[in-house]
């Protein structure tokens, strides 16, 4: 239950700085009704280790016992109202191409599908993350087939939700690339094509700022565009330092005396580090659940991966 107490600093106070192992979009959501109901605070424990949010989270379920149920209701609660709004978009865009029935059987094969029964009745990312996951591509499917400005504008947005709740939707910014080439299948003839992929590549473009804009504006903007040479990283990956199976890794950066270190990152400040937190939880290897067993490190290929 630490994720109350983190986002109500994020509502309350405007800080990151608390839990920055995802983006804070869909644990914001979730937390609103916990917000509303002006809960008891206790920030006393925060700074006493690394990661204190579990040790504040603890004493938020202290502070608020005789309640805790009914708030731990209102939230689950977002979370259902998530997944059913997935439902709906999954309808929805079925319809377009198939009939009725179709479109309902897609949209069943989701709401009854185990994995999102589990996941919506608990308060957690992932379903929040399929919601804004599932827009975004159907607003980018949107705009490959309608390539004007206000598509872009409204891919670039809904994609900028989409890297704010979660950091596994970075993998959007390459599945996009790949369909990008569909909009050659629209190609007027009657203009040039040199003109035609400079209008195009624009369009590209104002997708992925809008997005990166989006995305630090919900961190309002804290610690955007700092030189990579700046951050002081523990993961292997970043640092270049061998922190695997060491406890308290040391800081260090691995591209500060490169070309790269003085470039710029759109990035604001705790979403570069939440993912070099996230790369070094597996490479130091905590023990977590997956799929009802303890398991320790990542898959085989999160060696190649930042997230």
């Amino acid at each position: 239950m630490h994720m109350f107490p983190l986002v109500l600093v994020i509502w309350s106070l405007g800080r990151f700085l608390l839990y920055r192992e995802n983006p804070p979009l869909v644990r914001c959501l979730l937390a609103i009704p916990v917000w509303l109901a002006s809960p008891k605070m206790d920030y006393s424990s925060f700074g006493e280790a690394r990661r204190s949010e579990w040790r504040v989270g603890e004493a938020f379920m202290e502070a608020n016992a005789d309640r805790m149920q009914l708030l731990i209701l209102r939230s689950r609660c977002v979370c259902i109202a998530m997944a059913v709004v997935t439902g709906a978009m999954i309808f929805w865009c079925n319809r377009k191409f198939n009939d009725g029935w179709a479109a309902v059987s897609c949209m069943m094969l989701w709401l009854i599908n185990p994995a999102v029964i589990s996941q919506a009745s608990v308060a957690t990312t992932d379903v929040g993350a399929s919601m804004f996951g599932v827009m975004a591509v159907l607003s980018f499917i949107s705009f490959l087939n309608l390539p004007h400005w206000k598509n872009a504008v409204f891919a670039g947005l809904t994609l900028g939700l989409a890297l704010a709740s979660k950091f596994s939707m970075i993998a959007l910014y390459p599945a996009f690339a790949l369909l990008s080439p569909l909009l050659l299948k629209i190609i007027n003839k009657d203009i040039s094509w040199i003109k035609q992929i400079g209008m195009l590549a624009s369009k590209i473009i104002l997708v992925i700022t809008m997005s990166l804009a989006l995305l630090n504006a919900l961190y309002l903007f804290e610690g955007s565009f700092r030189q990579l040479g700046s951050f002081e990283f523990r993961s292997f990956r970043l640092s270049g330092l061998p922190t695997r199976n060491i406890v308290d890794a040391p800081l260090g950066n691995a591209f500060r005396q490169t070309v790269l270190a003085k470039m710029p990152i759109p990035l604001p400040y705790n979403y570069v580090l939440g993912l070099d937190s996230q790369k070094w939880d597996e490479e130091v290897g905590f023990v977590r659940i997956e799929s009802g067993r303890l398991v320790s490190r990542g898959k085989w290929w999160s060696s190649f991966s930042i997230m």
